[in-house]
């Protein structure tokens, strides 16, 4: 069987999700980067196509985070989110990995179907796969091939950017449109279209907060975090 990586950077939970912050409560913030995360981590824990998930970055909040989800968890040694991919792609390819695939830690419509569906369109891991973001034209997912020189250009319109990059690597780019890939939350509106797609994720028609709580102990530390604790 291919071996895929999947590799999810991630900040610490306190520092998640900023820009949400002048619309919801810090508690409420905290929560839904953690659901979110939780979420991503376990699609791809769970994911058949996928023979390992890796955990870039965080906390002890978030280490914990990818224990539980059956990930392991890696130190980003201060590097910069670009830096951080890049390092753990060319570790895996190091191993005789497969492919691997980059994740962010922030789809609320994620499943490991979704996961897996996003591997196959490879081609069994000859040609790169990627998927918008649907909103920004940033990337949702990026997925490369065994030994592969590509540089992540995470930021502003990075699809376009990734897309570039491959073309003059040589290599035919599949691009995957998917729904389930294609929301991240980032914005006040990305989280509105959240729950006019997923409402039972809430409680209740006002507010934000989340019907399934992530689990005590992790979302305890990540509040010591957040108050500097």
């Amino acid at each position: 069987m291919p071996q895929v990586l999947a590799v999810i950077p991630m900040k610490p939970l306190a520092a998640a999700k900023s820009r949400l912050a002048p619309h919801v409560s810090d508690v409420e913030r905290a929560a839904i980067a953690c659901h979110l995360a939780m979420r991503v981590v376990a699609a791809a824990a769970q994911c058949p196509a996928i023979a390992e998930t890796w955990v870039v970055g965080g906390d002890g909040a978030v280490q914990a985070l990818a224990r539980q989800a059956g990930a392991k968890w890696f130190d980003d040694g201060g590097a910069g989110l670009n830096a951080a991919l890049d390092s753990a792609f060319a570790r895996w390819f190091a191993q005789s990995g497969d492919a691997a695939l980059f994740l962010p830690a922030d789809l609320p419509l994620v499943t490991p179907a979704e996961v897996a569906a996003c591997v196959e369109a490879s081609g069994r891991q000859r040609y790169p796969v990627l998927v918008p973001a649907a909103r920004d034209g940033g990337s949702n997912a990026v997925l490369m091939p065994r030994n592969s020189t590509f540089a992540f250009l995470l930021g502003e319109q990075s699809f376009k950017c990734h897309l570039a990059e491959a073309t003059r690597l040589g290599y035919q780019v599949v691009p995957y449109f998917s729904q389930a890939l294609g929301l991240d939350v980032d914005t006040i509106d990305d989280l509105r279209q959240w729950r006019s797609l997923r409402p039972d994720a809430f409680v209740g028609e006002q507010g934000w907060t989340l019907a399934h709580v992530p689990p005590d102990k992790l979302f305890r530390e990540s509040e010591r975090s957040r108050r500097g604790h």
